[in-house]
């Protein structure tokens, strides 16, 4: 078997809150601070943003690693960068390793693309010669042959990320670290980055790659990490993991949602049952599901429509409708507590999704409430193309002169 290309053995790392540079002008206000006594105690300062964390990755494997804001995945980054040092533990890595974490850091806009290529290829640690070699490929990949000789300060965004990316895809390291880069360019080019990925793992490089996408861990991960609080959560194959923290943030958010409150309504909870009526974060394709939303009035709110939608990745709704569509309103009354149930066929492709809510006024659309995360949850499975809703359907080609190829799909 195989040794493995990356090991983190109980790892510590840890910051000061508050600490600042090291110059007079840092000095002076720190002085004044503690001569007030208003600076905190030395324990109080301390921040442990990794708490005993092991893991191991072989070769040709993609470790994901995933986790709330703040769970540490940047900081276990940049100690297998070397940018940091544990206060604790060890780290090893075996063979050349090369980091694509911003794509396009170091680039001068006065320069031109062809220039830059030669400038950026470098700061990622390729020779003069591996860059001549790969030249030709970097620009045919970037698809910005026509603009390469024209300085990217009139590139447009995209432009410049594209180009980023096919430089350090061409990197051949043995270890690889990835963070929230393959949502560069358009979504041709967003197929070209996971393509790209899966042949830089065939080659045997071991990648670990971190990012908030749970489709692009799905699709990528062989197995994956769950941070929370800097410890590891949960360990193992990447679907399960991604449910796993998914179902956790999902409590999290109904947490929230009890624990929230509004001028005019608070949203107590917010819950998903699968097709058995059992709560749930994760919903199979076309699965029947019901949400079941409790919400409390703080005030009296006559007229009130309700509206649900379904939201993919925080950013696209895929569903939004209203009780108005039926003609159906309410006069909910002030210190009053409801319970509404919504019954859907979840027919959605691979993903992540949210619900939201709103209560409006019939007569004058003035907002009770307005809500995108009242609950999120998850349809599992691998997606490479940019369908979001889910259908069944046929097809059928016929050619002039023999019988027909039908096929369907479920």
């Amino acid at each position: 078997m195989n040794e493995p290309a990356v090991i983190v053995e109980d790892v510590w790392k840890r910051f000061r809150l508050g600490q600042t540079g090291g110059s007079l002008r840092d000095a002076v206000p720190r002085l004044v601070r503690r001569l007030l006594r208003q600076q905190r105690s030395d324990d109080d300062e301390i921040f442990w943003a990794l708490r005993g964390v092991s893991l191991q990755a072989r070769p040709g494997e993609v470790l994901g690693i995933i986790g709330p804001n703040g769970a540490g995945k940047s900081t276990l980054l940049k100690l297998l960068c070397g940018i940091l040092r544990p206060d604790r533990g060890r780290i090893r890595t075996r063979g050349r390793m090369s980091a694509l974490i911003e794509v396009g850091a170091g680039f001068h806009p006065d320069l031109t693309g062809r220039e830059n290529i030669l400038l950026n290829g470098s700061i990622l640690g390729m020779t003069r010669a591996e860059i001549d070699a790969k030249l030709d490929a970097i620009v045919e990949f970037a698809g910005l042959a026509p603009f390469i000789d024209t300085p990217i300060k009139r590139y447009s965004s995209g432009m410049v990320a594209r180009l980023g990316f096919s430089v350090a895809a061409q990197l051949e390291p043995e270890v690889l670290l990835v963070d929230e880069v393959l949502s560069v360019g358009d979504f041709s080019f967003q197929i070209k980055c996971f393509r790209r990925m899966n042949e830089i793992r065939q080659r045997g490089t071991t990648v670990v790659f971190v990012s908030h996408n749970m489709q692009a861990v799905s699709t990528l991960c062989d197995r994956c990490v769950v941070l929370r609080r800097g410890e590891i959560f949960y360990e193992g194959p990447a679907e399960d993991a991604t449910r796993r923290y998914l179902e956790a943030m999902g409590e999290h958010l109904c947490t929230a949602a009890a624990d929230g409150g509004g001028k005019l309504m608070t949203v107590e909870s917010a819950e998903l049952a699968d097709a058995d009526g059992q709560a749930t974060h994760v919903v199979q394709p076309g699965e029947q599901c019901t949400v079941r939303l409790r919400f409390r009035c703080h005030e009296d709110l006559p007229d009130a429509g309700l509206s649900l939608r379904v939201i993919h990745d925080d950013r696209t709704a895929v569903f939004d409708q209203t009780t108005a569509v039926e003609g159906d309103f309410y006069d909910l009354r002030r210190d009053q507590t409801y319970q509404a149930t919504f019954e859907l066929a979840a027919n959605l492709a691979a993903g992540p999704y949210s619900i939201g809510v709103n209560l409006f006024n019939r007569h004058t659309m003035e907002f009770y409430y307005w809500a995108d995360n009242v609950l999120k949850f998850s349809v599992p499975g691998k997606r490479l193309t940019d369908n979001l809703v889910h259908m069944d359907w046929r097809y059928q080609i016929t050619p002039c002169d023999r019988p027909a190829i039908v096929g369907t799909t479920g």
